[in-house]
């Protein structure tokens, strides 16, 4: 399955976590950001790309709130080029 994830700082570690397991699973994760940790982001800035994205493409969404938990990145799923954004 495609699964869409987004999150501002209160949700960019639970969203690194979520990434991680979803493409244990064998899902193809497209992450819409933020790519890195940025206290002063803004939630808009990538939950409107993911429901652009869930609108035309039918990918599942995930936009998860704030958590204290820590993990990195899979290797597994695909980069998306250009901006801010990877598939």
């Amino acid at each position: 399955m495609k699964v869409g994830i987004a999150a501002d700082h209160g949700g960019y570690d639970m969203k690194q976590k979520i990434y991680i397991l979803l493409c244990a699973r064998g899902h193809q994760v497209v992450d819409f950001g933020n790519l890195s940790y940025d206290r002063d982001d803004d939630y808009p800035d990538f939950a409107i790309p993911l429901a652009r994205e869930v609108q035309w493409s039918g990918t599942a969404p995930s936009s998860p709130c704030q958590s204290q938990c820590d993990s990195h990145r899979s290797d597994c799923c695909l980069r998306r080029s250009g901006g801010s954004h990877r598939k």
